[in-house]
């Protein structure tokens, strides 16, 4: 990638452990849903679907593209179907695969990314045609056609381990959340994978957040803070996301040969903002 840095991935139960290994003196709960939370000036009264209630000094809605911490904050949020369907999968790493790596053909696009030393990550779009309804049982067999690495890993995967999903972008959001109710990752910004940078996204979210919460006294106004701090950032990577997003709709060999001429130049371009540090306060 040049000068926009490393490709780097991780597994979701690696960052999981990562993150549970961390917490200490935390309570948490698993499997508990929120019903409805109401703030004042000082607190957010968080009532949970068992009925109880209790008050925090913050709420941090991080539940996804489809929040309901974001509904209940902000109301209805218009989402952009982008694609009917993708699939993504992880599989025995390919010795030659060195570095990010895109096959790309007619409305369709298959992407091998390296995640450990034995194991890499797989993205599968395809879009459909005007008379086509895309289907799980046949969704690969267009990329039986493509080179034999390809083609061998769609012969070779078990179904079952493909985690499907549709291509779904969040409008932009003026404020990330409300006063004391703080939204985070994909239930603010939520897009689709064309820049790979939803997780990256989401952990930068919380970085800055906690940075935030570990330095002032009062969390009053918390959202519009990370608004701040946050929006600009994101903004570039949604406006970038969304020009990829065009590539996929032209002629294939208008953005083959446009791939040719500017791709590097491109990418180093999408990504070089990202790759700055991140400006956290400093350690005392």
């Amino acid at each position: 990638m040049g000068k926009s840095g490393p490709c780097l991935g991780i597994l979701r139960r690696d960052l999981h452990d990562i993150l549970l290994d961390n917490l200490e003196n935390i309570d948490f709960r698993l499997g508990t849903t929120i019903s409805n939370c109401q703030q004042d000036a000082d607190c957010v009264s968080v009532k949970f679907e068992d009925g109880e209630l209790e008050s925090f000094q913050l709420v941090i809605g991080a539940n996804g593209p489809h929040s309901s911490v974001r509904k209940m904050t902000l109301g209805d949020i218009p989402i952009r179907r982008v694609g009917d369907l993708c699939c993504r999968f992880v599989i025995p790493r390919p010795r030659n695969l060195d570095d990010w790596t895109l096959y790309a053909g007619k409305q369709k696009q298959f992407l091998i990314v390296p995640m450990s030393e034995t194991e890499a990550y797989v993205y599968a779009g395809r879009q459909a045609k005007a008379t086509e309804t895309l289907a799980k049982e046949s969704f690969l067999e267009p990329f039986m056609d493509f080179p034999d690495q390809v083609s061998a890993i769609c012969a070779e995967v078990n179904k079952n381990d493909l985690i499907w999903s549709p291509l779904d972008e969040l409008q932009l959001l003026e404020r990330w959340g409300n006063n004391r109710i703080v939204l985070i990752g994909d239930a603010v910004h939520a897009m689709p994978p064309f820049m790979a940078q939803g997780a990256s996204l989401a952990l930068e979210d919380a970085l800055v957040l906690g940075d935030e919460l570990s330095s002032r006294d009062n969390w009053d106004g918390m959202a519009n803070v990370l608004t701040k701090k946050r929006r600009e950032r994101v903004l570039w990577a949604l406006e970038r996301n969304r020009r990829r997003e065009k590539l996929t709709n032209l002629p294939y060999w208008v953005s083959s040969l446009g791939l040719r001429l500017v791709g590097q130049k491109t990418w180093i371009e999408d990504y070089a903002p990202l790759a700055k540090r991140l400006e956290l306060t400093e350690t005392k």
